[in-house]
């Protein structure tokens, strides 16, 4: 029991009231009550008229974000398809059809635009409507590609087997091992670092340690192999028949003689900073029939889809 007080209007004093904790707790427990009365009924209002999700619209939201999330991944997928189709196309164009002596098949024909009549147009109407009308374009735009590709496979198969021997001879890798350089000088017009002129740049300079390994970059015999302090400094030439010819110039070491038969892969050489050279680097350059070729595209035959878009990026820089 707890004693309690009232004002006693016909007697004017306080009078003393008899209550049970029951009922004082009560008393205590009356505010909290309409309080949580109050915050439920805005609770429910605000379920009723949206401002709050209520269970049903939490689970869509959930299926929202996982069909989202799916979306993504499938574009992701699509992003590696087409880097792979670009190495592919690329090996095509400045490798198999040159050795098949075909022209190059204009990118026009290789990446034709999306256009044309909206045939998922029936999709925009669901949920996401505007990715799965884009997915579905990409993948179609993706097999219009593939049909060109392998309609240019098709056309050089049935004389495959005489390009075997060019294939092996053909200088198409990298003269050096992948992450072991850094491209410092492409292929074309450059201003000399040393001379101070607009020369063309026959080659690809590689920057490298000195007494990095240096490959052969297609089977054939050495012939060339000179010593020098000017120009392309200790030089290795390889001829690989066919019509080509590879040099590989500012060497530290030389590990052939000429007359020797080298396989693509061989270490022929170290790198080097000799001859007209501002630090250790390779210049590497491929010739075709008596024509010095970017090399960059023979390089794209020997690499992966991730190597080659790091390569193109290398070059880009």
């Amino acid at each position: 029991m707890k004693t309690a007080y009232y004002f006693d209007e016909d007697s004017l004093q306080m009078v003393e009231r008899r209550t049970s904790w029951v009922s004082s707790a009560v008393q205590k427990a009356k505010p909290y009550f309409w309080g949580s009365l109050v915050v439920s009924a805005l609770a429910w209002g605000a379920m009723s008229f949206g401002f709050l999700p209520s269970i049903g619209n939490s689970n869509l939201q959930t299926e929202q974000i996982e069909i989202k999330a799916k979306l993504d991944q499938l574009n992701s997928r699509f992003a590696d398809v087409e880097d792979f189709l670009s190495l592919v196309q690329y090996r095509d164009d400045s490798c198999f059809r040159v050795i098949a002596q075909k022209q190059p098949i204009p990118m026009s024909v290789r990446q034709p635009n999306f256009g044309g009549i909206n045939k998922y147009e029936s999709l925009e109407s669901f949920p996401f409507g505007d990715d799965l009308v884009d997915a579905n374009n990409r993948a179609d735009y993706l097999q219009r590609r593939l049909n060109v590709q392998l309609s240019s496979y098709r056309s050089m198969e049935k004389n495959a087997s005489l390009y075997n021997d060019s294939l092996l001879a053909m200088p198409a890798i990298s003269p050096m091992a992948p992450h072991r350089f850094r491209i410092s000088s492409s292929f074309g017009t450059r201003i000399h670092p040393i001379l101070r002129a607009r020369f063309h740049h026959d080659g690809v300079d590689f920057a490298a340690k000195e007494g990095t390994e240096i490959f052969a970059t297609g089977s054939g015999v050495v012939t060339k192999v000179i010593r020098s302090k000017s120009g392309y400094g200790n030089m290795v030439v390889i001829n690989h028949g066919y019509g080509y010819t590879s040099r590989y110039a500012h060497l530290s070491k030389i590990k052939v003689a000429v007359g020797d038969t080298v396989q693509r892969g061989t270490v022929i050489a170290l790198c080097g900073n000799t001859g007209l050279s501002t630090g250790s680097h390779l210049h590497y350059e491929v010739i075709s029939n008596g024509t010095k070729k970017d090399p960059q595209g023979f390089m794209a035959f020997d690499l992966n889809s991730t190597e080659f878009k790091e390569m193109r990026n290398a070059f880009a820089e």
